[in-house]
């Protein structure tokens, strides 16, 4: 601990004789919090005390001297066979407590040999005002379920950046889990600028956000070749909250490529939003997955409420590009929520007939300033009857290289014209629809 100054200045003063008297100064010491800068390398040893000139050798190690707000454990480059979790957090005044990467190095954490004990990577449980920064987690292997990097309970600041995970196995073997189990939620969560791929995640997902989570951003990712959905927000799954759903959270700037699910039929989402509210989804690239983005509802009781997909580019997805609605009646609903200003074009690559646009058991949404392009087959848009109250228009319409004439898919019924399907369902009145150049 050091110590700040504060200096007390009293003005002279003359006593009863007339004699001037001396100033007093009076001093008091007010602590403040050191930051330290703990280092881990592969030659160092536990025993030391983990400045640079002497390392430790473990991270763990590292974890166990980080205790106070504003201290960080910097990893040297080297391969390090260990799972570690954070004993402390972090605080808003006196800064977070990091775990990262020494600067212009990539440490490797490769569990790939470890069996037993923990499957997860990096833990974060019940902490607030923690860093996971700039690390390459390699060959986590799960049997019932974890992550390279794991976050539960409750915490608010929690960062998840710049990390590199890959050669995930077994089952539900996850790249970044966080889920908000307690009364309190996980607040101002940022996971940015992470790479996961090749992972065997099912039935799980490679990114995913689930619980009681209030205000998140998740942004700037590349999630490729994982075998279920890419990025998942999920709201409603009772083993994790039984009421409270990721609300008030931003998707932004991420690419998902070859999410596709090796179980079910194969209907894994880039982005899928499953039972959250109030979430933005925008500027984000979907290319080759099973579905582009999805927002539905799992689990009856848990709608998707006022959730905005916009500025999206969903291209070449295998079954669909932009899906929305429940799946069926007996889970939930996509309500009250807006497509806008996406960019949908050569889905369904495996003519599967769902098109470009599938809405499913969905009320009173809005799809409108899209541009939407059909494959080969033609198909654009299919409206099942479950859909009610939702507006379509002012979409462009497109005819991709060898349609011969656009389908649109009104519940249950074919129509060869955009006029012929405004008739029917009075929907994209003001819409247009054009042929490949």
């Amino acid at each position: 601990m050091t110590g700040r100054r504060h200096i007390v200045v009293f003005p002279p003063r003359r006593d009863r004789a007339g004699l001037r008297t001396e100033r007093l100064t009076c001093e008091r010491l007010e602590s403040r919090q050191v930051r330290t800068t703990f280092h881990v390398s592969v030659g160092g040893d536990d025993l030391a005390n983990g400045s640079d000139a002497a390392p430790f050798r473990s991270i763990q190690r590292g974890l166990d001297a980080a205790l106070e707000p504003g201290d960080t454990v910097l990893v040297h480059e080297g391969r390090y066979a260990e799972r570690v979790a954070f004993r402390a957090g972090g605080s808003a005044r006196g800064g977070p407590i990091t775990l990262a990467a020494a600067p212009g190095e990539r440490p490797v954490i490769d569990v790939g040999e470890m069996r037993g004990g923990s499957e997860n990577v990096v833990t974060i449980r019940d902490l607030g005002h923690v860093v996971v920064r700039g690390l390459e987690i390699v060959g986590n292997e799960t049997r019932e379920g974890g992550a390279a990097v794991w976050v539960t309970g409750a915490g608010t600041g929690i960062e998840i950046r710049d990390n590199l995970i890959h050669d995930l196995r077994g089952v539900s073997s996850m790249g970044i889990g966080v889920f908000g189990t307690r009364r309190v939620p996980i607040r101002n969560l940022t996971v940015a600028g992470n790479v996961i791929h090749d992972g065997a995640v099912a039935p799980s997902e490679a990114l995913v956000v689930s619980g009681n989570i209030a205000g998140f951003r998740v942004a700037d990712n590349h999630v490729h070749d994982v075998d279920n959905i890419g990025i998942d927000i999920i709201g409603g799954e009772r083993d994790v909250h039984r009421t409270a759903v990721p609300r008030d959270g931003v998707v932004v700037g991420n690419l998902v490529e070859r999410a596709r699910s090796s179980y079910g039929g194969g209907f894994a989402a880039g982005i899928y939003v499953d039972g959250a509210r109030r979430i933005r989804i925008t500027g984000n690239t979907c290319v080759g997955n099973d579905l582009g983005i999805e927002v539905g509802a799992e689990h009856r009781g848990f709608d998707a409420v006022r959730v905005t997909v916009t500025g999206n580019t969903l291209r070449a997805n295998e079954k669909a590009g932009l899906v929305f609605g429940g799946y069926g009646p007996g889970v939930g609903r996509t309500r009250l929520s807006a497509f806008t200003g996406n960019v949908i074009a050569g889905n369904d690559t495996l003519g599967t007939g769902h098109g470009q646009v599938w809405i499913q058991y969905a009320s009173d949404n809005t799809v409108r300033d899209n541009d939407v392009e059909s494959s080969a087959d033609g198909r654009l848009l299919t409206v099942e009857p479950a859909a009610r109250r939702n507006r379509l228009d002012d979409n462009r319409y497109r005819l991709g290289m060898r349609a011969a004439a656009p389908i649109f898919q009104w519940r249950g019924r074919s129509f060869a014209s955009l006029a012929a399907f405004t008739a029917a369902s009075g929907q994209d009145r003001r819409s247009t629809v054009s042929s490949a150049d």
